[in-house]
């Protein structure tokens, strides 16, 4: 996690505190459900970001007297945000990506828990963005790149983050990307559905916004293509003097371009903020994309380890079951007879058996190459034609854009709100169905028939215990 300048002003006022192992040094900022706090670990030196996040009260029941349910709700209130607590610190323990902030370890302390993260000495999106105006494209796709393959990461481990927005994404020095805050994430099942709203004020998924069940991946889907769109364009895609005419305008999805944005960005950003979740685009479609691709020789990697289909019972690991913790998933019997449960299924065998026909043939023809690869080379000579559709062609140029400039000295999110109309393209309805050609495009089927990623949230949890066991041993080994 990184700094917050708004917040560097404080650190004169802040009395150095030693908790646990640790001594705060100032405020970086604040999260979904706590403040962030640099410290300093007392023996290592090394730097640390902690949020501190109050705990619960518990002993409290509820009072029998006419004005008493409040504090009894106030209490249920408090014990739902310390289960997301636990459930952040143990969804962020397990996941390993070089853009996902990682989490070192989780105390108690007082009445408070201390989450403590990785610290990324790096300045917020939105910051970013005010102090530029808006981005080159060339950069945009490099940013575009790293949050796509956190996503995928995410995504392909039954994760969704639901708060995806320029707050929670951190930029290096490097111009690399690191996302943050995971308090409002949590797993996700294809074949089920979530319904809590979450999100922040210019990000929400249309689906949340009406209070309706929703799949996770295509929420985040939403929040990336506001988020790509405020990167290259140097402001909010919809934006209103109140909430209810922001969320009408997220709704209605009705989007303005600027005339410097290219056919292809133009294009992919259309296909991510459609408005109805079952014809916006998959992120798998979202990194094909020509836009993406260009000058790449594929999709980003989602850096994920080598994994084997677990294809019997026989296989867990009880050492593994026993760290499945933090996800109520049950004892450790119950995780067991339910993994037991997935892998005897029908369904399960059956993806298994294809998953094992496709690296075969991959194996024969690719000589002993393994993995499912989902990019085509010829994917990267597609171009988007005048009306907004994929086109193949042999090699284009980009467009020509504006120069980016930037008037210094503007508000914090003055930069995000509408230009005059003279700088932008007319408005733009999101086309209701795809048009990247299916060569581009992974369908439902295929993306749930990986075993190994995806699908199911119970297998995914394994197969990250056991991947951050393996890491651990790997350390206490190499010292």
């Amino acid at each position: 996690m990184g700094e917050d300048p708004q917040d560097s002003t404080q650190a004169k006022h802040m009395t150095h505190l030693a908790v646990g192992d640790y001594t705060l040094i100032r405020n970086l900022g604040v999260g979904s459900s706590g403040k962030v706090k640099l410290a300093r670990h007392n023996t290592i030196g090394k730097e640390f970001a902690i949020k501190v996040i109050s705990r619960a009260q518990y002993g409290m029941t509820p009072p029998c007297n006419a004005g008493g349910p409040r504090p009894y709700k106030k209490n249920t209130k408090d014990l739902s945000a310390e289960a997301r607590v636990l459930r952040e610190a143990s969804i962020t323990k397990l996941l390993h990506h070089p853009n996902i902030c990682s989490l070192h370890e989780i105390f108690i302390h007082s009445n408070q828990y201390f989450l403590v993260f990785e610290y990324v000495n790096g300045v917020q999106m939105l910051d970013y963005i005010i102090s530029r105006g808006k981005v080159k494209e060339r950069t945009a796709r490099k940013f575009a790149r790293q949050i796509g393959s956190a996503l995928e990461y995410c995504h392909r481990n039954n994760v969704v983050h639901r708060n995806l927005c320029l707050e929670n994404i951190l930029v290096s020095e490097t111009t690399d990307i690191t996302i943050i805050d995971f308090g409002l994430s949590n797993l996700f099942d294809l074949s089920a559905c979530l319904d809590t709203y979450c999100a922040t004020h210019y990000f929400p998924a249309p689906e949340i916004l009406d209070g309706v069940p929703y799949t996770g991946p295509k929420v985040d889907v939403w929040s990336f293509g506001v988020v790509l769109y405020t990167i290259v364009c140097g402001r909010v895609p919809f934006d209103a003097e109140n909430l209810p005419l922001l969320h009408a305008k997220i709704k209605q999805g009705l989007l303005k371009y600027p005339v410097w944005i290219t056919k292809e960005c133009k294009h992919l950003l259309s296909r991510m903020l459609v408005t109805n979740s079952s014809t916006r685009a998959s992120l798998s479609e979202v990194l094909c994309h020509p836009w993406m691709v260009r000058g790449f020789s594929g999709p980003p990697d989602p850096h994920l380890g080598p994994r084997e289909p677990l294809r019997s019972p026989e296989v867990l690991d009880r050492g593994v079951i026993n760290n499945m913790k933090g996800f109520d998933f049950g004892t450790q019997e119950e995780i067991e007879r339910r993994l037991t449960g997935i892998l005897e299924s029908e369904s399960y065998l059956s993806v298994v058996e294809r998953w094992e026909d496709k690296n075969r043939t991959l194996s024969d023809d690719f000589d002993g190459v393994g993995g499912i690869d989902t990019f085509s080379p010829s994917r990267a000579s597609l171009a988007v034609s005048d009306d907004a559709t994929v086109v193949a062609e042999d090699e284009t140029n980009e467009n020509k854009r504006l120069s980016d400039s930037a008037n210094p000295g503007r508000s914090r999110f003055s930069i995000l709100r509408s230009f005059p109309l003279k700088f932008l393209s007319p408005v733009v309805q999101p086309p209701a169905e795809p048009c990247i050609p299916s060569s581009c495009r992974l369908d439902v089927e295929r993306e749930q028939a990986d075993p190994t990623g995806g699908f199911h949230p119970l297998l995914s949890v394994y197969y990250l215990t056991r991947e951050i066991l393996e890491r651990e041993r790997a350390a206490r080994l190499s010292k």
